[in-house]
C-alpha cells in the first residue's frame, strides 16, 4: 500500500495547512481527502446541556454499560467540535475516530460514507491506517453490507494497537468491578471495610509489580488520562478504591501516568486472577489444606533464587533484585490483609492460615516464573 500523508492524520488542523500537506502525498488518496474535505460541512451540533467531559468511547464499546451509538455519536460531536487541549491528541477515538465508524456503520443514524470519510481523513493515524480505512469506505460504496468499520481492526501501529488495548483493559475492569460489587453486597458490614482495603492493597501490589517485575525493555507508553463522566476514569485504574462509606463502590482514581501494553496485559491477568481468587476462598467448598510453613519455604527459595538469579540471567532488562525486594514488601502488606479479610467471612480457625499459604504459593510460582519466562 502506498504511503499517505502523516499531515491527514492530524486533529485539529485548519483546512489550508491540510490541503498544502496533501499537495505531496498519493495521488490517489490525496483526491479522496480533497473532494472529501472540499465539500459543504456543518460540523455536528453539540447536545445541550451534554457534559462538555463525555467520553465517546464508553459509550460506543459499552465500557460498565451498555452500548448506546446515539449517545456515543453526541458525545462525539462534543469532541470533535469543542476538543479538550489537555487531551492526549496521539487517541485516535474521541471526536472524529468514533463519528467515523458511526458514520460508516450507520450505528445510531444513517449510513454516511461521505462524513465517514471526512472524519477518516480528519483522523490521528498513521498513513497506512488511513489508507485502509479509506479502502474500506470505498469497499462499503460497492457492497452495503460489507464489514464494519472498525478502528482496532486497521491497527497497524502500536501507537493505535495501544490504545486498542487500553479500551479492552477498561472494559474488562468494568466487569470485574460488577463481580466485586456482588461480592461485596453478600458480606456482613463487619467485613466490608476490611474487603476493600484488600482492593486497594491488591491495587498496590499490582501497580508495583507491573512497574519492577516487567521487562520494560523497548516498552510503548501508553497514554492515560481518557474523558469520563466521572472526569478520574484512567486505562491504569484497575480495582476501586475504599470508598468513605465502606459498604458502596468506591470512585475511580487517578494512577501512574504511563502504562505499555504488555503492563496493561499484564495487570489485567493478575486482576482477572485476583477475582477468581477471591471467589474461591470465599465459597463454602474452600476446604482444602495449605502448610503455611512449607509455603513460605517455598517462597524462601524463589526469592534466593532470585537473587542470584536476576544479576545473570536478567542483566540488560528494567528488572532488577532492588525492584523485587519492594514489590515483595508489598506483597506481604497484601497477604495481612488476606488473612484479615477472610477470617471475617469463615468460621474456620485454619482458614486465615490456609488462605495465606494459598497466595504465597502463588507468589512463589510467579517468582519462578520471572526467572525462567520473564515478560
Amino acid at each position: 500500500m502506498k504511503t499517505f500523508s502523516l499531515a491527514l492524520a492530524l486533529l485539529c488542523v485548519s483546512a489550508p495547512a491540510l490541503h498544502a500537506q496533501l499537495d505531496d502525498t498519493d495521488p490517489q488518496y490525496r483526491a479522496v481527502c480533497r473532494e472529501a474535505l472540499a465539500k459543504t460541512f456543518t460540523p455536528p451540533a453539540a447536545t445541550p446541556n451534554l457534559k462538555p467531559d463525555c467520553d465517546s468511547t464508553v459509550t460506543y464499546f459499552g465500557i460498565g454499560q451498555a452500548v448506546d451509538y446515539k449517545a456515543a455519536l453526541a458525545c462525539a460531536a462534543v469532541e470533535y467540535t469543542h476538543p479538550d487541549p489537555a487531551a492526549n491528541p496521539s487517541n485516535p477515538f474521541p471526536g472524529a475516530g468514533i463519528l467515523s465508524m458511526i458514520y460508516a456503520n450507520g450505528q445510531g443514524t444513517a449510513q454516511n460514507l461521505d462524513l465517514a470519510t471526512r472524519y477518516t481523513c480528519e483522523n490521528w493515524a498513521a498513513p497506512s491506517e488511513i489508507e485502509a480505512r479509506l479502502d474500506h469506505l470505498a469497499a462499503a460504496r460497492e457492497t452495503p453490507s460489507a464489514q464494519p468499520l472498525d478502528l482496532c481492526a486497521t491497527a497497524d501501529t502500536a501507537n493505535t494497537r495501544d490504545w486498542c488495548t487500553s479500551i479492552e483493559a477498561r472494559q474488562s475492569a468494568a466487569e470485574r468491578n460488577r463481580g466485586f460489587d456482588t461480592l461485596r453486597a453478600n458480606l456482613t458490614e463487619a467485613a466490608r471495610v476490611p474487603f476493600n482495603d484488600l482492593l486497594a492493597a491488591e491495587k498496590d501490589f499490582e501497580d508495583a509489580h507491573i512497574q519492577n517485575e516487567l521487562d520494560l525493555t523497548g516498552a510503548t507508553p501508553v497514554f492515560a488520562g481518557f474523558h469520563t463522566a466521572e472526569k478520574t476514569f484512567q486505562i491504569t485504574h484497575i480495582f476501586d478504591r475504599p470508598a468513605s462509606d465502606a459498604a458502596a463502590p468506591a470512585p475511580p482514581v487517578a494512577a501512574t501516568p504511563f502504562l505499555s501494553s504488555a503492563q496493561l496485559e499484564e495487570q489485567n491477568n493478575l486482576a482477572d486472577r485476583f477475582l477468581e481468587d477471591l471467589k474461591r476462598v470465599t465459597a463454602p467448598s474452600f476446604t482444602e489444606t495449605y502448610d503455611l510453613k512449607k509455603a513460605e519455604k517455598s517462597l524462601d527459595a524463589s526469592l534466593k533464587t532470585a537473587r542470584v538469579a536476576i544479576p545473570k540471567k536478567l542483566a540488560g532488562t528494567t528488572i532488577t533484585y532492588k525492584g523485587v525486594e519492594d514489590t515483595e514488601q508489598i506483597w506481604l502488606n497484601l497477604r495481612d490483609h488476606w488473612r484479615a479479610f477472610i477470617s471475617l467471612t469463615n468460621a474456620s480457625p485454619t482458614i486465615a492460615d490456609q488462605t495465606a499459604a494459598y497466595v504465597t504459593l502463588e507468589r512463589s510460582r510467579q517468582l519462578s516464573e520471572l526467572i525462567t519466562n520473564p515478560r
